[in-house]
């Protein structure tokens, strides 16, 4: 017995998207050109296409879910962020769709799909991806779109947002006040917005200062299925085969940031005593391992919290005007940062 055929293969036959295919096999009222349905019924009895009744079921549910896509659940930022939107969904009568790009652009673009298919009321998106290609597809699903964290450059729509850059000089800053004067930044690759903000503050005030930008930087490269503690252990490798040792590395978060510690001391080198550390997010593990890391906070629970509010205004009010809310970092000192005199 031959298998059924899906709702992705009745999308490529008919050449369109599988939001627009859900559209119309599930006559919603969202605007489809009578060319493009037609094509899409065509293709569908074509295939013998048979309409999953689950699938149907969750549609006809359109309006009770908020969609959330996050690059990764590993990360306890992201695990904060998550447990915030959810506290304000379900508060206000919804019900959350989460996933997880897992750090790759080709499952974003599929999983906006598949929200599309099923006609969430809302969806709230930190995308590794954004292009203007990107922008335009997540204003086709015809659903209000918030997005946080990483925010795309020049974009237009909604988001609740973060001073990357200003992140990136305050570690710097910090880093120098103590006495540092070589010091490295260490980052997987600048695959978004958000790393290379924090990698241009912090290089600004490097030259600011007249320390040697040269070899400030290192980026490691993302191995397939390598997670953020790894790449720590990547970094401290980098630093680790250089001539000279740094006094301070900046990293990029603080799950990278436990990495580099846990593989400086597998050398037998100590923080802070020979190497400093400081990391990004202030995750709560933060202030559990010793030496507790200093690090600078980005508000993870206010982000999801207020992006969450933002999204259901908008499933209120789809035509309000933009709204945007930029964080700002605070530094928070603790123990992995020794001061030189």
């Amino acid at each position: 017995m031959a298998d059924k055929a899906t709702i992705v293969e009745v999308a490529e036959k008919a050449g369109t998207s599988l939001s627009t295919v859900s559209r119309v096999l599930s006559n919603s009222s969202y605007p489809v050109s009578a060319e493009t349905k037609k094509r899409v019924l065509e293709a569908a009895e074509a295939l013998g296409y048979i309409p999953n009744n689950a699938a149907r079921s969750l549609r006809s549910k359109r309006g009770m879910y908020i969609a959330v896509i996050v690059p990764s659940l590993n990360n306890p930022f992201y695990s904060s962020i998550i447990s915030a939107i959810e506290r304000e969904v379900l508060s206000s009568g919804y019900m959350m769709q989460l996933y997880s790009s897992d750090n790759d652009p080709e499952l974003e673009n599929r999983l906006l799909d598949l929200i599309g298919s099923v006609q969430a009321a809302a969806i709230l998106i930190s995308s590794i991806n954004w292009d203007e290609k990107l922008e335009k597809k997540v204003r086709e699903l015809g659903i209000p779109a918030v997005f946080f964290d990483q925010i795309p450059n020049g974009i237009t729509g909604h988001f609740i947002g973060f001073d990357f850059r200003k992140a990136g000089m305050m570690a710097a800053e910090f880093l120098i006040s103590e006495g540092h004067r070589d010091i490295v930044f260490g980052c997987g690759p600048f695959d978004r917005e958000s790393r290379k903000l924090y990698r241009d503050g912090f290089s600004e005030v490097l030259s600011s200062s007249s320390i040697d930008c040269s070899g400030a930087v290192i980026s490691v490269e993302n191995r397939k299925g390598m997670n953020e503690y790894e790449m720590g252990i990547a970094i401290a490798e980098a630093v680790l085969h250089r001539e000279k040792l740094p006094t301070a590395i900046a990293v990029i978060n603080d799950i990278a940031a436990f990495g580099v510690m846990k593989r400086l001391e597998a050398e037998g080198l100590n923080v802070p005593a020979d190497i400093s550390v400081i990391g990004f997010d202030d995750i709560p593990y933060g202030f559990m391992i010793s030496p507790s890391l200093t690090t600078i906070r980005q508000p993870a629970a206010e982000t999801g919290s207020m992006a969450a509010k933002l999204a259901i205004d908008l499933v209120n009010n789809p035509e309000g005007e933009y709204s945007n809310e930029v964080f700002q970092p605070v530094l928070i000192k603790r123990e992995s940062v020794r001061r030189l005199r």
